[in-house]
C-alpha cells in the first residue's frame, strides 16, 4: 500500500484533490433520489445536483467520509400538489424558516453552479415534518415551491 502512496505521486493522473475538485464541480442530473429518500417526490421531470465532502476524503485516516448533497428537483404538477396537500408548509420568510427545528441549510445557502436552475421568482416554503421523513440516516432541509413545481433539497449523509 504505501509503495502505491509513493507511485501515485509520480503519476500522470489527477492527485485526489484535482479528483475530489473536478467531482464536487460536477453538476449531475441522473435521477439518483426514491421515493424512500424524499417521500411523495414521485416520478420528477428533471434534477441537477451536486455532492460535496464534509470532510477530507483525501485524509490517511480510516473511516467513513461524511457527505453533502444538494438537489434542485422540477416534480410533476400533479405529484407537487400532493406533497403540498400532504405536508404542513410553511413560507420562508427570512434566512431560518424554523425555529423549532435545527435546518441543515436554507435557499441561499445553494452552491453556485446550482442556482441557475432555480426559479427567478421561487416562493419557498418549507415543512418540519417534511425533513424528518424518510431515509433515517440523513439530515435535511427541504423546500418547496408549489408554483413552480420545483423541490430543493439540501442532505447530509452521514
Amino acid at each position: 500500500m504505501a509503495a502505491g502512496l509513493a507511485l501515485a505521486g509520480c503519476s500522470s493522473e489527477p492527485s485526489c484533490a484535482e479528483q475530489v475538485k473536478q467531482n464536487e464541480a460536477a453538476v449531475r442530473t441522473n435521477h439518483h433520489l426514491e421515493n424512500d429518500d424524499l417521500p411523495g417526490v414521485g416520478d420528477y421531470v428533471e434534477v441537477h445536483w451536486q455532492i460535496r465532502a464534509a470532510g477530507d476524503p483525501c485524509s490517511r485516516v480510516i473511516g467513513p467520509t461524511d457527505l453533502r448533497y444538494q438537489d434542485v428537483i422540477v416534480m410533476r404538477e400533479a405529484d407537487a400538489a400532493a406533497l403540498k396537500a400532504a405536508w404542513d408548509w410553511q413560507p420562508v420568510t427570512g434566512p431560518t424558516p424554523s425555529a423549532a427545528h435545527q435546518v441543515f441549510a436554507a435557499p441561499a445557502d445553494i452552491w453556485p453552479a446550482l442556482a441557475e436552475y432555480l426559479p427567478k421568482s421561487a416562493r419557498w416554503t418549507h415543512s418540519d415534518a417534511y425533513d424528518k421523513a424518510g431515509f433515517s440516516g440523513q439530515n435535511r432541509s427541504a423546500y418547496l415551491d408549489p408554483d413552480h413545481t420545483t423541490l430543493l433539497v439540501f442532505t447530509f449523509d452521514y
